[in-house]
């Protein structure tokens, strides 16, 4: 008997695939309560990925409730916005949703012999329509390599500049994640998949519970209810609004007009104002149906954008286009620069109370793991420009992270030159096995 979706969604081997996914982000998580979840999930990992299991085959399996966080509340208030609505997911519901989501976009790794491999798109009859939706070009955002990332969005916009397109406008599409209406998009997976067991779990899966709703107060009504909205941060959220918005993706992409959308990001060029104009008013009529909104462009804003490629530069998704060039955005250098910075002044931090107040330096904050974060993040950072045309921004980058680590590193051999060589090795990276504990049997 071949086997059915919901059955391949719940086997084990796609529950163990979902669960190193989700452990990935989950043990670096920033949160130490998240990250020790995960640690203990992890040591545990075949008892709890057979429950869960056992429970989805005896449809016994429950979401758990989310808690609802309110992101940069007191930044957003103080301008009078309201606070970003996260939903914190259960590990459990985290594995479960990644499990659906790799059935309904099926994937295959490209090298099984690297832990870290990239995946490639397959393509599966079942899923009808939705097939057509993992490959789209238009609408990028969490699809997989060749079709998904930053990439195929820029060269599919740099193709149609340098091919004549001379107008632009961007905007991000307001409310995105509040407002799906999830109904749609759970009727479109089950009219593609006639897989009654798995448009019922994935339409539980969209659903936003929140355990705190008390807590929260007034504000949970920011969060998605009653059949509107989806959990920004799940891995089914993108997948959503890429079925709502397909059609739209290919309508815009008419009468000379070039359009790509990544998530709630929609940019789109044409040769001539009358062609571009026509394309923003479809575009606004169309995502007003599902009670979305464009920004309107005003000077400075970061949320809209318009005007005519080349005397203006277009910033999308980190970079800065212009008719033949590509390079990162001034915000992405910026990002990066920020983010060393970060990790040198803890670490510098972390160290000075060691050698002066004898207080234990974490490993992670020792002069040889921050070196090797500075490059690891460098290292991914350019990785994710890799496609850009022009060396100068690179260069300029390299210098300011070559004086920021060459500063750290003075600043560190200074600082420690007078300490106890045992403390100096340890602020290097060395741990001094004197000083572990021995005797302790495990």
């Amino acid at each position: 008997m071949t086997k059915t979706l919901f059955d391949e969604m719940r086997s084990e081997q796609n529950l163990f695939a979902a669960w190193r996914h989700v452990k990935r982000s989950a043990l670096k998580s920033a949160n130490s309560e998240i990250a020790g979840q995960a640690a203990e999930f992890e040591h545990r990992h075949q008892t709890h990925l057979k429950t869960i299991g056992r429970q989805l085959r005896e449809s016994r399996f429950v979401f758990d409730g989310v808690t609802g966080v309110l992101k940069d509340k007191r930044m957003r208030l103080a301008q009078k916005k309201n606070p970003r609505p996260i939903a914190v997911a259960s590990l459990r519901n985290r594995v479960v949703q990644r499990a659906i989501l790799q059935v309904l976009q099926p994937r295959r790794a490209r090298d099984t012999r690297d832990i870290d491999t990239r995946y490639e798109t397959l393509r599966d009859e079942r899923l009808g329509k939705i097939n057509q939706i993992n490959v789209s070009k238009y609408g990028v955002g969490g699809l997989i390599k060749p079709y998904g990332g930053v990439r195929p969005a820029i060269e599919l916009i740099n193709d149609a500049v340098d091919n004549g397109s001379r107008f632009f406008f961007q905007s991000d599409i307001k409310a995105f994640f509040t407002k799906i209406p999830t109904g749609q998009v759970v009727d479109f997976v089950r009219r593609e998949t006639c897989d009654e067991k798995l448009s019922e779990l994935f339409a539980r899966g969209l659903e936003v519970n929140l355990a705190n709703k008390d807590e929260l107060a007034t504000y949970a009504k920011l969060f998605p209810s009653g059949g509107i909205g989806v959990a920004q941060g799940s891995s089914l959220s993108a997948f959503a609004g890429n079925v709502l918005l397909y059609e739209l993706d290919q309508e815009l992409n008419q009468g000379g007009v070039t359009a790509v959308r990544y998530i709630d990001d929609l940019l789109m060029v044409a040769p001539d104002r009358e062609a571009l104009e026509k394309a923003i008013a479809h575009a606004k009529e169309r995502l007003e149906a599902f009670d979305f909104q464009l920004y309107k462009p005003s000077p400075g804003s970061d949320k809209a954008a318009e005007g005519e490629c080349g005397p203006q530069s277009i910033n999308f998704l980190g970079c800065m286009l212009q008719p033949k060039r590509c390079v990162p955005s001034a915000k992405s250098v910026e990002r990066l620069n920020r983010d060393v910075s970060d990790m040198i002044s803890k670490s510098k931090a972390a160290i000075n109370a060691s050698i002066t107040q004898g207080k234990k330096l974490p490993p992670s904050q020792s002069e040889s793991f921050v070196i090797q974060a500075i490059g690891k993040k460098v290292y991914g950072w350019q990785k994710s420009f890799a496609f850009c045309s022009e060396t100068s921004v690179f260069a300029s980058v390299d210098a300011d992270i070559q004086t920021k680590v060459s500063d750290y590193r003075n600043w560190v051999h200074k600082k420690s030159k007078s300490a106890p060589v045992d403390v100096r090795m340890v602020v290097f990276g060395v741990p001094q096995t004197e000083h572990m504990p021995i005797g302790e049997h495990h």
